[in-house]
Parts: structure tokens; sequence; C-alpha cells
């Protein structure tokens, strides 16, 4: 053929052609099937390097007969070097794209060993249910098949490391559809987050819940394709009701580093709606939750910490019980519970070596908390200062966010102030009188029943007053000198240990 024939219809036109099928199989892609998506690679590249080598022989052949037939030297020449420079593109195409795009097929058509595959796993008598792992092609469908198997559940725990940001968006659409919340206790990072967007309602564990973002990334796809997906993702962000200034920040940090969000930030952008507070099971400890893991989440607590050096065995004991919690998927409230009433009796034991300051503070948050449940119902508030089997009260249903932390804060500083012990610096008699005077002040303002109840105090028939008459007695004798109310509260709390 003449060279304009084989450069600009055969070349020119023929790279059109070529263009037009990628962009074809683009769009099959976009639903992305391990086998599919292997095959429709290894069939573009190859086909494109079949049609390139028969563009590039063509084109050099015309060239090399150009000046025979009467034609310029020039033009076959610069036919030749744009060949050559042509050559030179498609090496490094190959080598950049082609190459790196057929290797990330082959490990998805081989099970995605590198993201791993996620498994499944019922929580809280069959209402929820936790995601562990990957999302690998596939996971979505699996999903899919627990809850038709599980109809009763309306949440699903995401623990994930992320995966495939086309498998992610199955699962964040199959979990509209089946109206679920989405809970994390642990960490949802990079594709996961797409799926966490799914959720009704998104809840994140006020201690332990992380969310982590980076813009995508896919071996072989060039920059400006990545930018184009990563605003895409942004943009499916801001539909869902999440702000903009977040959504762009999200998909803009660099792939090979992480994003952690406060929880402030999380739910100032409408990404969580909420904090859990005790409702959910307690998940992401691994596809086979053991004491280990259990005792690993509970030492990323100052408390517990501090509880391990002062007593080993009651430290054992409630890792125990956290442990059997978690195995059988129980929420977070029911594990706390019993909990409760063994690290309050070992708060007991512990205030008397407290710092002044600790001790103060236990019983500032102390007084709060009873107030607001006494207002609430005064038999809770009884039950909650003297609990026993049957009765206890999960503080989470009642405490608001703010107080149950200052609750941790104020129980930490006595444990920890307690391992270097503080001695009481007021005589033992005179802390006698002077607690008797404040009794008695306490009994002129109040009638002789307060006296009564006093020497019944935690009796249930009296439990309606069981605050009030705390409430009055301790916030009396935090009016006292702050060393005199320090070493109060030490002989009175020594008193409750014994």
């Amino acid at each position: 053929m003449s060279l304009g024939v084989s450069y600009w219809l055969i070349g020119f036109l023929g790279n059109i052609v070529v263009f037009s099928a990628a962009g074809a199989a683009g769009v099959m892609l976009s639903d992305y099937s391990p086998a599919k998506g292997l095959v429709i690679q290894l069939s573009l590249w190859t086909l494109a390097g079949i049609m390139f080598l028969w563009q590039i022989v063509g084109i050099w052949r015309s060239a090399s007969s150009h000046t025979e037939k009467g034609g310029r030297v020039f033009w076959a020449a610069a036919a030749k070097f744009m060949v050559v420079i042509a050559i030179l593109q498609t090496f490094v195409i190959y080598k950049n794209n082609a190459i790196p795009q057929i290797n990330e097929a082959m490990k998805i058509a081989l099970g995605d060993k590198e993201i791993g595959q996620a498994s499944f796993r019922i929580l809280n008598k069959g209402t929820e249910l936790e995601l562990i792992g990957g999302i690998a092609f596939g996971t979505s469908e699996r999903l899919r098949e627990f809850l038709d198997a599980a109809p009763e559940v309306k949440a699903i725990h995401l623990n994930s490391h992320g995966g495939r940001i086309a498998e992610a968006k199955r699962l964040r659409d199959l979990i509209r559809e089946r109206n679920l919340s989405t809970v994390t206790t642990s960490k949802c990072l990079s594709a996961c987050t797409i799926a966490f967007m799914g959720g009704y309602r998104r809840y994140l564990h006020p201690r332990s819940g992380k969310l982590g973002f980076h813009a995508g990334d896919s071996p072989g796809v060039d920059s400006r394709e990545m930018h184009a997906t990563n605003s895409e993702l942004a943009a499916e962000f801001v539909s869902l009701g999440v702000d903009k200034a977040f959504a762009r920040k999200a998909f803009n940090i660099d792939h090979s580093k992480m994003w952690y969000p406060t929880h402030e930030e999380l739910q100032k952008a409408n990404v969580v709606t909420s904090l859990s507070s005790g409702q959910f099971a307690l998940s992401g400890f691994g596809r086979t939750p053991d004491h280990e893991k259990v005792m690993a989440w509970l030492n990323k607590t100052p408390v517990y910490v501090a509880l391990q050096k002062i007593d080993k065995h009651q430290y054992d004991a409630i890792s125990d019980v956290f442990t059997e919690g978690i195995l059988k998927g129980l929420p977070e409230k029911e594990i706390n519970g019993p909990i409760r009433n063994k690290f309050g009796n070992i708060l007991k034991s512990r205030a008397p070596f407290a710092s002044d300051e600790a001790i103060l503070n236990l019983t500032r948050v102390m007084i709060e908390e009873l107030k607001l449940l006494h207002r609430i119902d005064p038999r809770i508030c009884h039950n909650f200062l003297f609990p026993s089997k049957g009765n206890f009260v999960n503080v989470s249903d009642y405490f608001p966010a703010e107080l149950a932390k200052r609750d941790l804060a104020a129980s930490e500083e006595v444990l920890i102030s307690s391992l270097t012990p503080s001695s009481g610096k007021v005589p033992p008699k005179e802390l006698e009188d002077q607690l008797g005077i404040i009794i008695e002040k306490l009994v002129e303002r109040y009638g002789e029943k307060f006296a009564v109840y006093l020497s019944e105090f935690g009796a249930e028939k009296n439990a309606r007053v069981t605050c009030p008459v705390a409430v009055a007695l301790y916030g009396s004798i935090l009016k006292q000198p702050k060393q005199l109310s320090a070493d109060l509260l030490r002989m009175m709390y020594a008193d409750e240990g014994n």
C-alpha cells in the first residue's frame, strides 16, 4: 500500500479502533468478575499488540518503497522515525500499564491471596453479623448468602483492612438494600469505608473504633484515570450526606498513607451517625477470638493495666468474663454489667490508698451520676449503688458519653494513683468527730428519718431514698476543707471495703 494509506488509514484510524475497543472493554469491566476480567485484559492487550505489530511493519515497508515509487525521501524518513517513537512509547505502555494490569487480573483470578478472603461470624443471638478480613471479589455474594440464611440480622460489623473498590461498592449497595446498620469496633480501612457508608445508621466504638481513608489505587492504571475514580468515590460519599470538604480530603490522601479522622470529625462530616453505647456485640478480635486477644484489647485502657498490677486475680477474673462474653457474641453492655460490680468493689478497696485529688474527683463524678439516675428512677439508682445478681445497671443506657468518659477517667486516676499509696493526715479520732458533726447537721436539716435511713443504708425497703441520702452525705463531706474531705472519704471507703 502507499505510505499515505499505511500511515493514515491503517496507523491513525487503526489506533482509533483500538481505543474504541479499549473503551468497550472498560464498560464490560464495570461489572467486574475475576474470570471475565482476566479474559478481557489478556484479549485486549494481546489484540492491541498484534494490531501494533501489523501497523508498524506495514508502515515501515511502505516507507521503504515510497522513494522507489517516486515519493519524497523526507516523508519516508519521517514515517520511519515515527515508527521508532511508537515502538518506544508502546514498550513504556506495556511495561507500566499492560503487564501490571494483567498481573493484577491474574492475582484476582487466583483468589486474591494478598487481600485475603473475608470470613463471617454471627453475633448477638443472630441479630448481628461480623465481616472480618479482606474485601475480595465474591465477598458480596457470600454476604448475601449469610443474610438470606439469617434474616434477623439488623447490623453488620465491618472490621476489615480493605480490598477491591468495585466489590466494596457492591457490599455498600447490598447493605443499603437490606436496610442494615454498620458498626466498627476495631478498624475499617481503605475500601472498607465505602462499604461502611451503606449503613442506614453508622456506628463507631467510642474507644477502639477507627476509620482509615486514602485514595484508591490500581496497578497499571494511570494517574488521570485514578483521579477520576477517586473523584467519583468522593461524589458518591457526598450523595450519601457526607460533607464535601471531608470527602475530597479522604480521597486525596496518598495511597501509601492513611488518614484516621477523629470521632468528632467523623460525626461532624456525617460519616458516623453515632458512637455505640454498648448495644452491639464486641467484635474485631479476628476469626477466632481468644483470651490473649481480649487481654490485648483490655490493656489498651490504662485502668486495666493498673488493675493487672494491683490485683492479678481480679484482672484475670474480669478478662475471663470478657472472653466468654465475646465468644458468645453478647452485647457489650451485657458483658459490662457483671464486671461493673466486680470493678466497683475493687475501686472501693483501692480508694483509701488513692491520691487526695483522685478520691475527691471520683466522689464528684459519683454524686453527679447518682443525681442523674435518681431523676430517671430511684430504684435504678439504688441498684447502681447496690448491685446484685439480676439487677445490674447498664450505665451506657443512662449516662451521656461525656459523663461515662469522666467516670472511666476518675476510676483510672484512683487505681493508678493507688500504685503509690497515699495515707490520711487527719487523726482518726478527729475524722470520727467531724463525721459525727456532719451527720448531726444533716439530721437537723432533714429530720430524724435521715438518721434512720443512714443506719439502714442499702436496705431494699428504703430504695427510693438511697441516692438522696448518699448525695447529701457525700456532698456535705466535699464541702469540708480539701484534706479533711479526702481523709473522711478514705475512712468511709475503707469501711465500705470491709
